[in-house]
């Protein structure tokens, strides 16, 4: 066998036993000489304790890291043995339901792909931010051009904080920023919900820990620009849109 697997998925170790499941986006490396691991061609160190295996002519990899590394969400369920891993990727569904906002300069539109969502389903929903501007445009903004917030019913909230930088950026007329909805903020959610700061421990014993329980909820985008960098504040923008979506 060839001492290098090059797969388009990722394989995790939960307990210290080894599985594999796909993911179709990267490419991940695993060199059984040396025992290294290759994401996108960049090397990452395995924790100690972890390594990759050869079995019957098989090659495993640690699934929570490399899942991990692919920026996905992981959870594991002792009682069934099952593995769950929730993604970040845009799935590119017809929306059943959009809302958007719009300055002189951009149109913010947050899509979802339905309305009603079973539990545990992921959520499907994603943002854009279109250029309106005839003339090219140059902006300035924070770490994030879009941001995410969830509000339940019961008046729980979250939402990410925008790193603190500032990124300046040209658009041309009809240039298209997407991004999806980060699983991070349902965690974010799930943990204000239950009143808890413990992410480590609510990530090593929840199954799903971005899955919302059942229930109505408001999500919204949020994209923030200024046009002068020199007067950030007066010449600040804000488009906002909320849809509502719910889980039962």
């Amino acid at each position: 066998m060839n001492d290098k697997l090059k797969i388009a998925a990722a394989v995790i170790c939960l307990g210290g036993a080894f599985t594999a499941v796909s993911y179709a986006s990267d490419l991940v490396q695993a060199h059984l000489s040396n025992g290294a691991i290759y994401i996108n061609n960049e090397k990452k160190e395995l924790p100690s304790g972890q390594s990759v295996m050869n079995v019957n002519g098989s090659t495993y990899v640690p699934i929570r890291f490399i899942s991990e590394q692919l920026h996905n969400i992981v959870g594991y369920d002792a009682q069934s043995k099952s593995v769950y891993i929730d993604d970040n990727q845009i799935r590119y569904n017809k929306s059943t339901v959009t809302q958007s906002d719009q300055t002189e300069q951009f149109k913010l539109k947050l899509s979802s792909a339905k309305t009603r969502y079973a539990e545990g389903e992921p959520l499907n929903v994603w943002a854009s931010l279109t250029s309106l501007s005839k003339e090219e445009l140059t902006i300035h903004h924070g770490g994030a051009l879009i941001l995410y917030y969830i509000r339940g019913a019961d008046g729980t909230e979250a939402s990410l904080l925008d790193p603190q930088m500032l990124v300046t950026e040209t658009f041309q007329y009809d240039n298209e920023r997407l991004e999806s909805m980060p699983q991070e903020l349902l965690i974010s959610y799930n943990l204000n919900r239950l009143h808890s700061d413990d992410l480590d421990t609510y990530m090593r014993t929840t199954p799903r820990p971005a899955a919302l329980p059942k229930g109505k909820y408001v999500i919204g985008a949020v994209s923030s620009y200024s046009l002068n960098e020199d007067n950030m504040i007066d010449t600040k923008q804000e488009l906002v849109a909320e849809l509502e979506i719910e889980v039962e």
